[in-house]
C-alpha cells in the first residue's frame, strides 16, 4: 500500500467484504510497497482494519514489495506464503 492510500485501499477492501461476506481473504502480492509501509501510522490503520475482521483468515502470498518492505508483525495474524502457494490438488 503505497503512502496516502492506505486508508482508501481499506475502505474498498471494506467494501467488498461487506458485499461478499468472505471468510477468507487472500492478497496476491505486493500488500506493502516498500520499509517506509511498517510506518506506525500504516500500521495502526492494518490492525484497526483486522480486528474488525479478526474472524477471517487472512493469507498473503509475498510478493517481491513485500520481502523488500519486510515481515508483518505477527499481531496482524496474517499468514505470510510465497508462490507458488497450492491450496488444493
Amino acid at each position: 500500500m503505497p503512502t496516502g492510500s492506505t486508508a482508501e485501499n481499506l475502505l474498498r477492501i471494506e467494501r467488498l467484504i461487506t458485499e461478499f461476506e468472505p471468510t477468507t481473504l487472500v492478497f496476491l502480492g505486493d500488500l506493502l510497497h516498500a520499509p517506509e509501509s511498517l510506518s506506525t501510522l500504516t500500521l495502526d490503520a492494518l490492525h484497526a482494519w483486522r480486528a474488525r475482521h479478526a474472524s477471517r483468515r487472512v493469507v498473503l502470498v509475498e510478493g517481491n514489495h513485500d520481502r523488500h518492505a519486510g515481515a508483518l508483525p505477527l499481531t496482524l495474524d496474517v499468514e505470510s506464503v510465497r508462490e507458488p502457494w497450492h491450496i488444493g490438488a
